[in-house]
């Protein structure tokens, strides 16, 4: 495989994914098998860059923008640094919002691109046969906008449908369900402590999670929670994203059948 991006006679890429939600890791390393790519997934910065110094190259680095201890950003510049063996792989950025100072980040760091979560096997799959640039976010968002008014969207577990036995399936919507109520109590103690940065590290969290199995409505109340979480708007979100929650949880259920 070349180090350009395009892939090898095999067909696929080798995706190196660095993300620090478990959920989310899994959720996309499971989209990327299903385009055909090879993928090898790391929590955290320093896992990715010890990969790579290690030998263990790729052509795609797939990196989450909000990594803990060292943001993705930071993890780009220091890959395109390396005195890598092979040639230097493609990076793009993932990131939850998509705001200006996100792609002044992702430009700056030496990303090829960024893609706005939550992913999907569209999305995912043009991204990965065009590398889109940074100039495309604008469209791209654009067209995720014309579906803002919904609630939930089904359509995110067709591929899992695909790929996975039924109770499979099952137990990683139980999963979600698990990991959103955890991070939820975790939120409601950094609220009670006003530790409004945790708030908001927490709320980035459920709207990676949410996003992904397809909760819509609590992904979009859970990124205004962590736009607004030291401001005076933080509150409106907040009780937003709390109203949000029970449905999401409940359809959560149902969806696992």
């Amino acid at each position: 495989m070349s180090g350009d991006g395009k892939p090898a006679a095999g067909g696929g890429l080798r995706v190196l994914l660095v993300e620090d939600e478990p959920v989310a890791r899994m959720a996309a390393t499971l989209l990327l098998k299903r385009l055909g790519h090879q993928v090898e997934a790391v929590a955290d910065g320093p896992a990715a860059l010890s990969t790579l110094q290690a030998g263990g190259g790729c052509d795609l680095l797939l990196l989450d923008l909000g990594l803990p201890g060292l943001d993705g950003d930071e993890v780009a510049r220091r890959v395109r640094t390396l005195p890598l063996s092979g040639p230097a792989p493609r990076i793009l950025i993932l990131t939850a919002t998509a705001v200006a100072a996100d792609l002044e980040r992702c430009r700056s760091c030496g990303a090829d691109g960024v893609l706005q979560k939550p992913l999907t096997p569209e999305l995912l799959a043009s991204a990965l046969r065009g590398m889109a640039p940074l100039r495309e976010t604008a469209a791209q968002d654009a067209s995720q906008d014309a579906s803002q008014d919904k609630a939930f969207d089904p359509s995110v577990f067709a591929v899992m449908r695909e790929s996975l036995p039924a109770e499979r399936v099952a137990t990683l919507i139980a999963k979600t369900a698990a990991t959103l109520a955890q991070y939820r109590a975790t939120l409601e103690a950094a609220r009670t402590a006003g530790d409004r940065t945790a708030v908001a590290a927490m709320a980035h969290k459920i709207a990676g999670v949410a996003g992904i199995y397809g909760c819509a409505a609590l992904r979009r109340a859970a990124q205004r929670l962590e736009a607004t979480a030291t401001s005076e708007a933080a509150e409106a979100a907040y009780r937003e994203m709390d109203a949000a929650f029970g449905p999401a949880l409940s359809w959560l259920e149902t969806m696992a059948g």
